[in-house]
C-alpha cells in the first residue's frame, strides 16, 4: 500500500496492475485490518490516471431468444466502478486484439433526457457527462475463440466512487461510501442489478440488502424462471436459465408509471424506489421478459400475459383470502363486482376474450392456468422453447388458443378448447384432436355449468385446492358429479331445416351422450346431466359455430347450424350494394373478395357455386387495387378505384429508408388542374391515414414507384400495367382506369 503513495498522495505513475496488486493483497486480511485500508485504496484507485478492465462475456441465450423469451438479455452491463461529474470526459478503447466484437459505452443517470451511449473498439472514443453519470459497459457474448475484451479507460474532470452492494459487502462498508460520495449507487445479485440515485439512499440503507437479494434472486425472478421450466444447470440447453442480468432504474423521462425495455425496465421518475420491493410494479415490469414470440397470436395478450407470473407469486405469498383483497388482480378488493362482470360475460349471448379488459383478461387466463397447474405452464414453455429452436420455425404456426389447448392441457389432461371457443376464440382441428387422441377432459367454467342460486356452494365446495376459487373456476364433468346438478334441455336448431335428416351427435368427452336426427323441429332432452358437451355433425354441407353444449339450467338452448353454401352466398352479396345489387361497396379491397372466394371454391361443384363464381368475377371486375410496398416488401400504401370512387389508403410507418425524396406517388388531374396528391417520401414516417376522392369522367391519374416490380408495385388487373418504368398514366372511364398507351 505505502509504495502506491508519496506520504498521504498517490503518486501519479501508478498503475493499474499495482492497484489490483495492493488490492489482492487488502483482501486476503482480515475484515478488521482491510478496513483500515480500505479508505487508501480508494485514493489511490480515485487518482489513477488510466483503468484497465477486462469485461466478461456471457452465452447468448438462444433457447429463449429464438422464441423472443428476452427477460434481461438486453440489460446486462459492468461498472467501470467510477461515476463521473457533469463535464467530465470519459475515453475509451479495447485492447485485446483477438477480441473482435464492438462494445457499447453507456453514462446512465435516472433520466433518459441526460443519458448518452457510443459504441467502441480498438480506437479512442469519448462521450461527456452531461449530469453526473456511471459509465457501463454492455455485456458481449461468448466468442468462439473464448476471448475476452480488455478496455482501458481514462476521465478527464472529476470523478468519485460508485458505491456497490452485493452478498460480499458489508453493510457499513456500503453506507460509508453512499454517504461519502452523495450520489448514485449499485445493489447486484446473481439475476439483476438495481442503480439507484442519491434520494433513494435513506430508503436504501433502511432496508435489508441481503433480503432484497434473495428476492430478486430466488423469490422472483429465480422463481420466475422455474414457472417456465428454467433452471441454472439444467442438462438439457434449452432448458436452462440466462445468465444475463435484469437491470432496474429510475427514469424521470420515462413512459406510464414504469415501463419494461429492450435494455433496462425503469420507474417513471428521477426515483427508482419502486424497486426495493415486490410491489406489482417489480413482478408486472419483471413479467414482460417472459413474454415470448406466441403473444397475440389467435388472441390478444398484451399488458396481460406478463402479469400471469405476479398472480402466481401474490397468491403464493399472501394466501389467497389476502390475495383477493390486496392484489391487482382484484382491484384491491373489488372480486365480487368483476366476478359478477365475468358471469354475465360468459353466460351472454356472445362473449369474447379479446373486448374484456386486461384485468379481466387476467382473471380468465389464471384460472385457465390454476387448472392446468405449474406443470402445465412450464409444458407450454418447454414445448415452446422446443418449437422456437428447430429449422424453419414460423411464430404465426403456433397460435396461442391452440398451444394452451396442446402444451398446456397436456400434463394433467385437460382440454382447454371448449371454453377458449366459449370466449370467440378459435382452437384449431388439430389441437383438438391431440387432445382428443390423449384423453384430455373438457372443462368448463363454473359459472357455465352451475345453477347461480347454486354457484357460491359449488365455488367453496369445489375449489378448495385452487389458487383461486372463481365463478371461471374449471372443472370437468366428472368433479362436477357430486353435485347431482341435471337440468331438462330443449334445444332448437338455427337452420336446423337445412340438415334434416344428417346426424348430430353428443359427446360426454369420448363417450357418446345421445345422437339426435335433425329437422326442423326442437329436441328435448330430460334429465341432462349438467356439464359440458363436445357437439358432431354429420355432414360435409355445413359446421356447428360453437361445436360444444354448456348446460347450466332447464330452459331453452340454440345451437346455430352453418350451412356452407348458404354462409357463402351470403357473403357474396355482402359485397354488393343493398341499393344497387349489380354494384360492388366501395369500401372494399382484394382481400375481401380473395376472403369470399376461399368459401366459394371450398364447396361441391354445383350450379350454385358456379352462379356464385360468376358473380364474384363481377365484382372482381369494378375493383381495380394498386399494392405499394417497400424496404423489406413492408405493404405502406393501398389505391383502390370501384366504381367512380378512389380510396388512398396509408399504413403507418416509413416507405423505404434508403430513398430521401420521393420513393412513390399518386396524383389526380382535372381539367389540367391537380385536385389530389399523395406522394411518398422513403424515409419520412407516415401516419395510418384514408383518403376518398370521387373521380370524375376524363380524369387524369398517376402512378409512380422507384421499383416498379410485380411484388412492390402489385395491380389487380394485369392490363393496368404494360412496364416496369415506374410512371403509369390513366384515364378515367366509366368510373374506371384505362391505361394510356
Amino acid at each position: 500500500m505505502n509504495a502506491l503513495f508519496n506520504g498521504e498522495t498517490p503518486k501519479p505513475e501508478n498503475t493499474q496492475e499495482q492497484f489490483n496488486e495492493a488490492l489482492n493483497k487488502v483482501n486476503a486480511l482480515s475484515k478488521e485490518e482491510a478496513k483500515l485500508l480500505k479508505d487508501k485504496l480508494t485514493v489511490a484507485f480515485l487518482a489513477l490516471s488510466t483503468y484497465k478492465q477486462e469485461i466478461h462475456t456471457t452465452n447468448l441465450p438462444s433457447n429463449n431468444a429464438n422464441a423472443e423469451i428476452r427477460m434481461g438479455q438486453g440489460h446486462d452491463r459492468q461498472d467501470l466502478g467510477l461515476q463521473i461529474q457533469q463535464g467530465a470526459t470519459i475515453t475509451i478503447k479495447q485492447t485485446n486484439p483477438k477480441f473482435t466484437g464492438n462494445l457499447t459505452l453507456r453514462l446512465l443517470t435516472n433520466d433518459s433526457h441526460t443519458e448518452s451511449a457510443i459504441n467502441f473498439s480498438k480506437s479512442n472514443v469519448s462521450l461527456t457527462a452531461q449530469s453526473l453519470a456511471v459509465p457501463f459497459v454492455e455485456t458481449p457474448y461468448n466468442q468462439e475463440n473464448g476471448e475476452k475484451p480488455t478496455i482501458e479507460f481514462s476521465v478527464n474532470g472529476q470523478k468519485i466512487l460508485l458505491p456497490k452492494f452485493n452478498k460480499q459487502t458489508a453493510m457499513a462498508d456500503f453506507q460509508n461510501a453512499w454517504n461519502a460520495t452523495n450520489g448514485y449507487a449499485l445493489i447486484q445479485g446473481k439475476r439483476f442489478q438495481i442503480f439507484l440515485p442519491e434520494r433513494n439512499k435513506t430508503q436504501t440503507l433502511g432496508k435489508d440488502l441481503n433480503q432484497l437479494i434473495n428476492l430478486y434472486d430466488n423469490e422472483i425472478i429465480g422463481y420466475y424462471n422455474e414457472l417456465i421450466g428454467l433452471s441454472d444447470n439444467d442438462p438439457n440447453p434449452l432448458n436452462r436459465a440466462s445468465e444475463r442480468r435484469y437491470f432496474y432504474k429510475a427514469d424521470a423521462h420515462g413512459v406510464g408509471a414504469l415501463y419494461y425495455g429492450g435494455a433496462w425496465a425503469a420507474q417513471n421518475s428521477p426515483s427508482g424506489d419502486a424497486w426495493l420491493s415486490d410491489g406489482w410494479g417489480t413482478l408486472h415490469e419483471t413479467g414482460h421478459g417472459y413474454q415470448g414470440s406466441f403473444m397475440n397470436k389467435g388472441m390478444e395478450v398484451g399488458e396481460v400475459w406478463n402479469n400471469l407470473y405476479g398472480v402466481i407469486y401474490n397468491y403464493k405469498h399472501m394466501g389467497k383470502e389476502a390475495a383477493d383483497r390486496n392484489s391487482w388482480l382484484y382491484d384491491y378488493g373489488r372480486k365480487q363486482t368483476i366476478e359478477n362482470s365475468l358471469k354475465t360475460s360468459i353466460t351472454g349471448n356472445n362473449p369474447q376474450f379479446n373486448s374484456q379488459d386486461v384485468r379481466k383478461k387476467l382473471v380468465i387466463l389464471s384460472n385457465i392456468i390454476d387448472k392446468a397447474g405449474i406443470e402445465g405452464l412450464q409444458n407450454f414453455y418447454i414445448n415452446y422453447r422446443k418449437f422456437a429452436n428447430a429449422p424453419g420455425f414460423n411464430a404465426n404456426n403456433y397460435p396461442l388458443p391452440d398451444l394452451i389447448t396442446a402444451e398446456m392441457g397436456a400434463p394433467k389432461k385437460v382440454d382447454f378448447s371448449a371454453i377458449l371457443n366459449a370466449w370467440g376464440l378459435t382452437v384449431s382441428d388439430q389441437a383438438k384432436q391431440t387432445a382428443k387422441e390423449n384423453n384430455y377432459q373438457t372443462v368448463a367454467h363454473l359459472a357455465q355449468v352451475v345453477p347461480d342460486d347454486q354457484l357460491n356452494a359449488a365455488i367453496q365446495r369445489l375449489t378448495t385446492n385452487n389458487r383461486l376459487s372463481s365463478v371461471l373456476s374449471l372443472v370437468t364433468n366428472e368433479e362436477l358429479k357430486p353435485l347431482n346438478l341435471t337440468s331438462n334441455v330443449t334445444l332448437n336448431f338455427k337452420d336446423g331445416d337445412l340438415f334434416t335428416g344428417m346426424k348430430l351427435r353428443i359427446f360426454d368427452g369420448k363417450k357418446l351422450y345421445k345422437e339426435i336426427t335433425l329437422g326442423a323441429t326442437p329436441v328435448t332432452l330430460d334429465n341432462m346431466p349438467n356439464g359440458v358437451y363436445s357437439l358432431e355433425l354429420e355432414t360435409n354441407t355445413g359446421y356447428i359455430q360453437k361445436p360444444y353444449l354448456f348446460v347450466k339450467n332447464s330452459g331453452t338452448i340454440t345451437i346455430s347450424l352453418n350451412n356452407y353454401l348458404k354462409e357463402a352466398t351470403e357473403a357474396v352479396n355482402r359485397l354488393f350494394q343493398e341499393n344497387d345489387p349489380t354494384k360492388i361497396k366501395t369500401n372494399l379491397m382484394q382481400k375481401d373478395l380473395d376472403q369470399v372466394k376461399q368459401k366459394v371454391t371450398a364447396l361441391p361443384d354445383s350450379s350454385q357455386k358456379q352462379a356464385l363464381l360468376t358473380k364474384l368475377d363481377q365484382a372482381f371486375n369494378q375493383l381495380q387495387e394498386f399494392t405499394f410496398r417497400g424496404l423489406g416488401n413492408s405493404h405502406f400504401a393501398s389505391f383502390d378505384v370501384i366504381n367512380g370512387v378512389a380510396t388512398v389508403r396509408t399504413n403507418a410507418g416509413q416507405p423505404h429508408c434508403y430513398f430521401n425524396d420521393r420513393y412513390a406517388s399518386i396524383t389526380i388531374e382535372r381539367n389540367n388542374q391537380t385536385v389530389y396528391q399523395k406522394e411518398y417520401i422513403g424515409d419520412h414516417n407516415y401516419a395510418t391515414a384514408t383518403d376518398t376522392i370521387n373521380l370524375r369522367e376524363g380524369d387524369l391519374v398517376t402512378v409512380t414507384h422507384r421499383e416498379p416490380n410485380d411484388i412492390r408495385l402489385a395491380i389487380n388487373h394485369a392490363n393496368l400495367k404494360n412496364n416496369t418504368s415506374g410512371t403509369y398514366r390513366y384515364d378515367v372511364r366509366n368510373g374506371q382506369l384505362i391505361l394510356k398507351q
